[in-house]
């Protein structure tokens, strides 16, 4: 399997979702986006251990997206700990 065309898939549809939902100031995406991305390292770990996946694209893949989902809460907490909400100015 060619992982860059897969990777390629991959980063083309979570892109398109979070174009979209930008656009539409979709903010319970972000949230739900918070709830299934800490899942993403352990599942790569279990498919890295049967050896689905090789274990740098497991690595590289699992940590740049846990790391994104601790800046996205970060950011969540900041806009939102508060009890304000975004800004819809244009």
């Amino acid at each position: 399997m060619d992982y860059f065309r897969l990777a390629g898939v991959w980063v083309a549809g979570i892109g398109l979702l979070y174009v979209l939902s930008g656009r539409l100031n979709a903010n319970d995406f972000v949230f739900a986006t918070l709830l299934d991305r800490p899942f993403v390292l352990p599942i790569l770990g279990i498919l890295w251990y049967f050896g689905m996946v090789a274990g740098t694209l497991a690595l590289a893949a699992g940590l740049q997206d846990l790391v994104t989902c601790l800046w996205t809460l970060t950011v969540w907490r900041q806009e939102f700990g508060r009890g304000e909400t975004a800004s819809t100015s244009r």
